[in-house]
């Protein structure tokens, strides 16, 4: 698995990647459009990775680990970072469009005198 967005893959970088909200349409909307997406660019499968949020995006780590225990997870169990239900990813400067990048690279070029 690899980042949509910017294709590290988990492990590489100290990186985590997490999957699409589900179930919830204006938060699936929400994400596309902070991540410059089209949902036809999106499958199931598809994750960001964790370099795409804020740090205040995640679950505090003492906070997550008593809640670990409350379910019966020893102490000192090393957990993945997980995202908060709100957490949105940071936004992501738009992609010129192959035909405006195009039209970049074509002009003519011209230099300061």
């Amino acid at each position: 698995m690899k980042c949509i967005v910017c294709g590290k893959k988990h492990g590489q970088h100290d990186v985590s990647l997490f999957g699409f909200p589900t179930g919830d349409t204006h938060e699936f909307s929400e994400w596309l459009c902070r991540l410059n997406l089209s949902a036809k660019d999106v499958m199931q499968s598809s994750k960001v990775c964790s370099d795409h949020f804020s740090q205040d995006a995640f679950e505090d780590p003492e906070t997550l680990q008593n809640k670990l225990q409350l379910v019966g997870i020893p102490p000192g169990t090393k957990r993945k970072r997980k995202l908060k239900p709100s957490a949105l990813p940071n936004p992501v400067r738009p992609r010129p469009l192959e035909n405006e990048l195009q039209e970049v690279c074509q002009a003519p070029i011209h230099v300061l005198q």
